[in-house]
């Protein structure tokens, strides 16, 4: 989930830090299929099982939420009413999903939910808008990237802090561009990972984005096919047995 840093109510940190306190990710991902063998729960900024990937500050975030605590600490971060203008692709089956779970949840913890559901070409669109949310603006959206566009600094958008040059949401981080500059020097993989850790602590901190979880997508090809080659559909290298 994607919030917009430049407009209320998530211009402020401390209300984006409180929402992303307040996400369960086994909710969210249960929302999308009940088979738990489809989906992975704590996803970090890294995806799992990838050369960046880390657990720094996992342990405290997106367990069963508290939402008298979030309660709390949404007020406390100062959110008093604001609408949350919820961009909602319905027609995307994941994307649909997650955003209604997301919703029923804002809702729960006291926020002013505006539901937008439309097409996925229109959340496109309207998220260009830097806009007031009463003027054609938008709040957060929900979006799916594949494993390799988020498996290190150099290829993630939703690390990025270089604010209105940046992607959709345009949140501004010294620290993070800091942090991806160090990476980006680094010539030793020990040495990136470390720096990798700092990123994800770092994210926890501006909270740019939620993580939501980490989805499997299931293949079914024709028997007589051979020389698949794993991961994301590649139309070469493959034979008839």
């Amino acid at each position: 989930m994607r919030f917009n840093a430049l407009q209320p109510p998530f211009n402020n940190p401390a209300i984006r830090r409180a929402v992303l306190r307040a996400i369960d990710q086994t909710e969210m991902l249960s929302a999308y299929s009940q088979d738990s063998t489809l989906w992975r729960a704590g996803m970090g900024v890294y995806p799992p099982g990838t050369a960046m990937a880390n657990t720094a500050g996992l342990d405290q975030l997106f367990g069963p939420t508290d939402l008298v605590r979030a309660q709390r600490e949404l007020k406390e971060a100062g959110y008093q009413g604001e609408k949350v203008a919820m961009l909602v692709a319905t027609d995307g089956v994941l994307i649909n999903a997650l955003s209604a779970v997301l919703a029923d949840l804002f809702k729960r913890i006291g926020m002013n939910v505006d539901y937008r559901a439309t097409d996925i070409g229109t959340v496109f669109q309207r998220r260009t808008s830097k806009a007031p949310v009463d003027h054609g603006g938008w709040s957060c959206f929900v979006i799916t990237f594949a494993g390799t566009d988020l498996m290190n600094p150099a290829v993630s958008v939703l690390t990025q802090g270089n604010g209105e040059a940046g992607y959709y949401g345009w949140t501004t981080s010294a620290r993070l561009e800091a942090l991806r500059a160090a990476w980006l020097q680094a010539g030793d993989p020990a040495e990136q990972k470390r720096i990798c850790k700092q990123i994800q602590l770092q994210v926890w901190e501006d909270a740019p984005y939620v993580p939501l979880g980490e989805v499997f997508a299931p293949t079914a090809y024709r028997g007589d096919l051979t020389d698949m080659l794993r991961g994301f559909p590649k139309f070469y290298n493959l034979r008839r047995a």
